[in-house]
């Protein structure tokens, strides 16, 4: 099976069995962990792209994000978050992720926004 693979991370079960679902039924390869330690050890081999909830036990999702940009890897990073204070969301935002989408989100447009479909132009939020 091949197709496009993405590493999910979100601590919340139920959001990210849904999410590894919906991007499993569009045929893409799915590896769904619950914190950032989890996600930092799926970027071997990379994956196409990472969906990142910031929320998460122990270290931030940021982490994982700063470790993207700061290696240059080339890996679409998309951020969510039910809520954040605008001086962290400001400094994800200085970390250029590919989309910042506010939850709740629908399923498609976290789909579109790490496929980089037309309708996701940047950040949202």
């Amino acid at each position: 099976m091949s197709g496009p693979r993405i590493v999910i991370v979100e601590e919340d079960a139920v959001a990210r069995n849904a999410l590894a679902g919906y991007f499993l039924a569009q045929g893409w390869l799915v590896t769904a962990v619950g914190t950032t330690a989890e996600g930092l050890m799926c970027l071997d081999p990379l994956p196409d792209c990472v969906l990142l909830d910031l929320m998460q036990p122990g270290r931030g999702g940021e982490l994982l994000l700063w470790k993207v940009r700061s290696e240059k890897l080339p890996v679409r990073v998309v951020v969510t978050s039910a809520s954040c204070d605008s001086e962290r969301a400001n400094a994800v935002m200085s970390l250029s992720p590919e989309a910042f989408l506010k939850k709740p989100v629908d399923a498609a447009t976290v789909y579109r926004a790490c496929q980089g479909g037309p309708e996701v132009t940047g950040r949202s939020g």
